[in-house]
């Protein structure tokens, strides 16, 4: 398994290529220890609405959205939390929850 340090420290490129090698489970594995430690750096100055969204989140991101062909039903919950997460945070934290965002430190 490749480490999320190891690609989250590298050029978008480099991100980009590590993150198409991993196998579905893997992929989920790393979305979801990007989006907990970011939401662990920023719980501070989020509401609780946006927390709360964060960890919904984290709880929907399973190996299924990484396979193909995609399940309709999964593709429709997600357009739903990208919807309301779309209300919730700026342009930036929403930048920031993909894989385009900074590393963000082990705490």
């Amino acid at each position: 398994m490749l480490d999320y340090d190891f690609i989250m420290n590298g050029d978008w490129p480099h991100r980009v290529r590590l993150f198409a090698s991993l196998p579905a489970e893997e992929k989920a594995e790393f979305v979801r220890t990007h989006r907990r430690r970011w939401l662990n750096a920023n719980r501070h100055r989020l509401s609780a609405e946006q927390a709360a969204a964060i960890e919904e989140e984290i709880a929907f991101i399973v190996p299924d959205l990484y396979q193909l062909p995609r399940d309709p039903a999964l593709d429709q919950a997600a357009k739903a939390l990208e919807s309301n997460a779309l209300k919730l945070f700026t342009r930036r934290d929403l930048y920031q929850l993909t894989l385009h965002g900074e590393q963000v430190p082990a705490v």
